[in-house]
């Protein structure tokens, strides 16, 4: 196997280079497909280009492609372009396997690893896995975990592409389907994402900028407001109400405090 990871980013840009480090190893190519202005026209942190120049410096990144995204549209116009922008420079690049991910998004690398050989081994067009969902810090974890599944590896042919009504049995972003004939369900002791989802120094950029934010534009301003001043041991207020935590040992030492503590968030 030869696997090509693409990244599509806006913001979120202080997770990336932890994950970049957790898939590194897993990864024959790999590219971030990145805009300056969000899908809602609103500009991106200046410290984005500088961040992104110095993780190909550092042989983190192998490609940098600029996106400018059609503004107006519905976002998942521009994220499913973006993917497949990310695909097809995993395709010039000769893989035989891509997987497309968010800044975000946190793979333990041993299981990758394995995930990789059990798809080679089983012939497997297509994979998905659970999630973990923190809150805060990595060390806090929402309870209980979210049912929703991530798609993972695909294989790569001329014709491949992502597409918005792509079946898949299980229920992925939408922008993250390819229609696969043989598709690896991981169960959650075989792989489990760590998603960073509310890692964030801001959360309220990645909710005004979300893809979803028609659904829940009265929300923001209080769900950013508690993540702001949020402190281990309350609890977590999210798009829709409130949630629980538990207190867990970070799966993988980044030192993520450094730069998402609570007392930097929304800095």
């Amino acid at each position: 196997m030869r696997l090509g990871i693409g990244y599509n980013l806006f913001d979120g840009e202080e997770i990336l280079p932890f994950s970049l480090r957790s898939v590194r190893a897993a990864a024959d190519h790999v590219s971030v497909v990145y805009q300056t202005v969000s899908n809602y026209g609103s500009p991106c942190d200046p410290g984005l280009l500088p961040l992104l120049e110095q993780l190909r410096s550092e042989g983190l990144v192998d490609e940098l492609i600029a996106y400018t995204p059609r503004l107006g549209v519905h976002p998942h116009v521009n994220e499913l372009a973006k993917r497949n922008r990310g695909l097809q420079a995993a395709r010039d690049a000769g893989c035989s396997h891509y997987m497309s991910l968010d800044a975000d998004e946190i793979y333990l690398p041993g299981q990758l690893a394995w995930a990789k050989e059990d798809i080679e081994r089983g012939a497997w067009q297509g994979s998905a896995c659970l999630s973990a969902t923190f809150y805060g810090s990595p060390r806090h974890r929402l309870v209980p975990d979210d049912p929703t599944y991530f798609s993972m590896i695909f294989t790569v042919t001329p014709a491949t592409r992502f597409a918005l009504n792509a079946s898949f049995p299980v229920l992925v972003d939408p922008t993250r389907c390819i229609v696969r004939d043989r598709v690896r369900i991981f169960t959650r002791q075989e792989v489990e994402m760590q998603h960073y989802s509310y890692v964030r120094r801001d959360l309220r950029i990645k909710l005004r900028n979300s893809s979803a934010r028609s659904n829940f534009e009265g929300e923001i301003e209080g769900v950013a407001a508690h993540h702001a001043q949020w402190r281990p041991g309350q609890r977590a207020f999210l798009i829709g109400g409130w949630r629980d935590l538990v207190e867990v040992d970070p799966p993988l030492d980044f030192s993520l405090e450094s730069a998402t503590s609570p007392q930097n968030v929304g800095a």
